[in-house]
């Protein structure tokens, strides 16, 4: 009965947003799910490749730095190649950013990948946030808005969960 209530309550709140709002929202929830490989990270780098609980801290922070440069450049690119492009290469290349660092097992190797990982993975953030805006009416943009921020919040709750459930 609860759940039934919840269900209905968002359902009422996003109703009428155009069908492109609810695929945008699905790209970034799949986005921040695929993040879901950040939480595990010390794990692996301590535990599968030996890295110091230091050298850890500082590929965190080298993620840190290229999710800043990814954000800022996301936002020219789109203004250059178009909200929807941006986005696409964004996915693509982060997927296969994310396969390449299975592969990286030093030090130099990890971080490199992983700073062009960051770039490319949060260069969709912005792009995402224009699509929005362009799509939704000005009526229904911030309704389009709180619809992206509950797929990134479920992402990120969902992610972690799956990547524990794959790992196991």
């Amino acid at each position: 009965m609860i759940f039934k209530r919840i269900i209905k309550t968002y359902r009422n709140s996003f109703a009428g947003l155009p069908r492109d709002a609810w695929l945008l929202a699905l790209t970034l929830f799949i986005n921040r799910a695929g993040s879901m490989v950040l939480f595990f990270l010390s794990l692996y780098l301590t535990q599968k490749l030996g890295f110091t609980v230091a050298e850890v801290g500082q590929m965190i922070s080298i993620y840190g730095l290229g999710s800043l440069i990814g954000a800022y450049g996301g936002g020219w690119l789109t203004d250059k190649m178009g909200s929807i492009r941006v986005q696409y290469f964004s996915l693509v290349l982060s997927a296969i950013g994310y396969l390449v660092l299975a592969y990286m097992t030093t030090y130099f190797s990890f971080a490199i990948v992983l700073f062009f990982t960051a770039i490319v993975n949060d260069a969709l953030r912005p792009a995402n946030n224009t699509a929005i805006s362009e799509v939704c009416p000005p009526e229904l943009r911030s309704r389009g808005f709180a619809l992206n921020r509950l797929a990134i919040n479920v992402g990120i709750s969902i992610g972690p969960a799956v990547g524990g459930f794959l790992a196991l």
